[in-house]
């Protein structure tokens, strides 16, 4: 069995890497920013091969499939835990329904009224996803936003009700929240593919053509940064590239929502990450400036570790290194960034104000021997109040548990006591009920153990 998922994750990463994408694929958009990068994305993704409504189907059998040929439905998916419910793929498909579970079908996140149900639009791959056909209809034509008081709420969590968000009042549909970036890339993704190509198309309560309205853009970019790029969006990007030959642009590019969407936000601090012993890698939500990039004066480490130099990225100015000396083992660190500027406008991070990484990286686990069976990642957001996202990439069938402990060792939490199958799992914590304070989070699976600390701050 063993042997066989080992094959299973060779084959998938070989397809991953044949069909990412193209040297050179983004040229033309590189260090552009508003509306000069949005028309350059356009150039580069429009035109896309289109494939029949019907073929979508097939497609998905490669773009949105879990293991044993389960159909990835993010309207009934509950990651890391069990759905009420599964489909298998050309099996239940739509067809009548009356309930949940009774058939699978094709969602236009973007509604097809927009467009008339033209093509290409109605069968792109990157906006439509494989649904229960129950909660399809349900969510309707609705934007997508949070919910204030659901009137009605679907087996895996997702919500109907009227509008909590600023400027917009209607009813809206809200999925989980492991799949709201999902959802905002791919309204992106619209607004850039059909820039330009939507004179025909009508508006509603969140779009107006194929660009969002100014009320959508701030839900959407809150969402983006909610739900981080996950591997099951970048495994479909490349998977719906075979057949269209394009790509959505935010799952390779997170940092262009901001440039083209929002561009007179600051910069906000993403991750930070250990690249090794000496080394850590920081990732902006936007390009930023690069003599104020490059000043080791505008980062502080705690505990205290001398920062020798920062170099920023040439070919994607929101990414910058530190090099850092005294960095010692069985250490958390954490990063604060002051007085980083964008580069486009000029705009600096608010006055008085630091950002610090939403990633408490222990320097212990590049001591560690690399571990192939299952990886844990460090929770997001950190630190949190009241929620924050678990995520482990597992890649054989074994036990799995996942417990939070608080800093004496006892156990308050078990989120994970059963049998997985391989695949990248992402499981929601509530603290609500905890204090401030630091806690552990632990994973057990085929005698490994794994722990990581998150900071709720309250």
């Amino acid at each position: 069995m063993r042997r066989y998922f080992n094959f299973i994750l060779f084959f998938a990463l070989l397809v991953s890497y044949l069909f990412s994408q193209p040297a050179g694929y983004y040229n033309n958009a590189k260090l552009k920013s508003g509306n000069e990068l949005k028309i350059a994305l356009h150039d580069i993704i429009k035109g896309h091969t289109v494939i029949s409504y019907d073929g979508l189907y097939n497609a998905y059998k490669t773009t949105d499939t879990k293991p044993n040929n389960v159909v990835w439905d993010m309207y009934s998916d509950i990651p890391g835990g069990t759905p009420p419910y599964v489909y298998y793929h050309n099996q239940k498909t739509c067809g009548s329904y009356s309930k949940e579970g009774d058939c699978y079908n094709r969602e236009h996140t973007f509604p097809q009224s927009l467009f008339n149900s033209k093509s290409p639009m109605v069968s792109d791959l990157f906006h439509v996803y494989p649904t229960d056909g129950y909660v399809n209809n349900k969510r309707s034509n609705y934007p997508h936003a949070n919910v204030s008081n659901p009137t009605w709420t679907s087996k895996n969590g997702s919500k109907l009700g009227p509008c909590a968000n600023n400027g917009y009042t209607g009813t809206v549909f809200e999925p989980v929240d492991s799949f709201k970036g999902d959802f905002a890339r791919t309204y992106f993704y619209m607004a850039v593919r059909y820039y330009s190509e939507d004179g025909g198309w009508t508006s509603n309560g969140m779009n107006n053509g194929a660009d969002l309205k100014d009320w959508a853009k701030d839900v959407m970019i809150q969402w983006h940064y909610l739900d981080p790029v996950s591997k099951k969006e970048i495994d479909r990007n490349n998977a719906v590239y075979q057949y269209q030959k394009n790509r959505n642009p935010f799952i390779d590019h997170p940092e262009w929502a901001i440039e083209i969407f929002k561009p007179n936000d600051p910069p906000k601090l993403v991750y930070a990450k250990l690249l090794n012993s000496n080394t850590i890698q920081l990732k902006f939500s936007r390009y930023i400036e690069i003599s104020s990039a490059q000043n080791t004066s505008n980062y502080s480490i705690s505990p205290t570790a001398t920062i020798t130099s920062a170099t920023i990225n040439e070919d994607d100015p929101s990414i910058v290194t530190l090099n850092c000396n005294n960095l010692s083992l069985n250490t958390t660190y954490t990063i604060t960034v002051n007085n980083i500027k964008n580069m486009s406008a000029n705009i600096p991070i608010p006055a008085n104000s630091s950002i610090q990484t939403n990633q408490l990286t222990n320097i212990e686990d590049f001591y560690k021997p690399i571990v192939k069976d299952i990886t844990l990642y460090q929770n997001y957001p950190n630190p949190f109040n009241p929620t924050t996202t678990i995520t482990f990439d597992l890649k054989i069938y074994t036990h799995i548990t996942l417990k939070v402990y608080n800093i004496y060792g006892q156990l308050l939490h078990t989120l994970i006591d059963s049998d997985l199958s391989p695949n990248f799992y992402q499981i929601e914590f509530d603290a609500s009920n905890l204090t401030s304070g630091i806690y552990i989070y632990q994973l057990t699976a085929n005698n490994q153990v794994i722990s990581k600390r998150m900071l709720l701050l309250k």
